[in-house]
């Protein structure tokens, strides 16, 4: 399909749609479960030794603006003693608060796609609960991996700087082809009707390439150019976290749109 053909497509079902709103309810749903399932992310990094705790917060010093890191340090120092009700009522919230965002999305996806499908519940829950697990395992396996084989290569290849840049541009690609691929997925499953992977490809990589360009550009502004941290205080990190999950969300639902506007077996006007 040309890519002119596309842009009419899509520029002609976005009116169609309340995306705010849309967007802001599965964000919600997002927030409530990105808390636990960082403080398990936290757990499994410590737990599992996999990546050098030190090595971590000083990446996240050099990486994340100063009002956030703090924070973080805070709340690792926090999750460093282990509770065990504390783990237990977490995973709870972490699983309820993905099932319902992982809802919310399937729920858009009907609006979007003028269809409805019945869907057995539990293998809903279950999907959204090996997504959920799956980003976290996936996300410390790939900076685990990121701070062992720095060290080591940077040793052995020292002198073969052409095959460190290759390594490097692999490593920067490898956690979103990782991101695309669970978007492909996804976004096929929420689909109201059988359809195929690669109907999802359009969608997914508008929304890989706009997740991760924003996310860049938002860390600059937040880190260089914004003084966040004196214009709302102690609600800096609450307010910056707000903004960039709604607009992941307001990405999501545009690259939903674009499948839709492509795939979709019914389209009205």
């Amino acid at each position: 399909m040309k890519l002119l053909e596309m842009i009419k497509k899509f520029n002609k079902s976005l009116p169609k749609y309340d995306i705010t709103l849309l967007s802001a309810s599965v964000s919600f749903f997002i927030i409530w479960a990105a808390i636990p399932m960082i403080y398990l992310m936290f757990q499994l990094i410590i737990t599992s030794r996999l990546i050098p705790v030190i090595q971590f917060l000083d990446y996240i010093d050099e990486n994340v603006p100063s009002f956030i890191s703090e924070y973080i340090h805070d709340f690792f120092e926090s999750t460093s003693i282990l509770d065990g009700f504390l783990l237990v009522s977490f995973v709870f919230l972490m699983l309820w608060g993905a099932s319902m965002a992982f809802n919310s999305i399937m729920q858009t996806a009907e609006i979007i796609y003028h269809e409805k499908k019945k869907r057995n519940p539990f293998i809903t829950r279950l999907i959204s609960l090996i997504i959920t697990l799956g980003f976290i395992i996936v996300f410390i396996i790939l900076i685990g991996l990121s701070f062992v084989t720095n060290d080591y290569l940077r040793n052995l290849l020292s002198d073969l700087p052409s095959i460190l840049v290759v390594y490097n541009y692999i490593k920067f690609l490898g956690f979103p082809l990782v991101i695309l691929i669970l978007l492909i997925f996804i976004l096929t499953f929420i689909v109201p009707y059988r359809t195929r992977f690669r109907n999802q490809f359009y969608g997914a990589i508008f929304i890989t390439l706009g997740w991760y360009i924003f996310s860049t550009l938002f860390l600059i502004y937040v880190r260089d150019i914004a003084d966040y941290q004196s214009k709302f205080g102690p609600f800096s990190s609450v307010i910056a976290l707000f903004i960039w999950v709604f607009v992941l969300s307001y990405i999501l639902h545009l690259g939903i749109i674009i499948n839709a506007s492509i795939n979709r077996k019914k389209i009205q006007g």
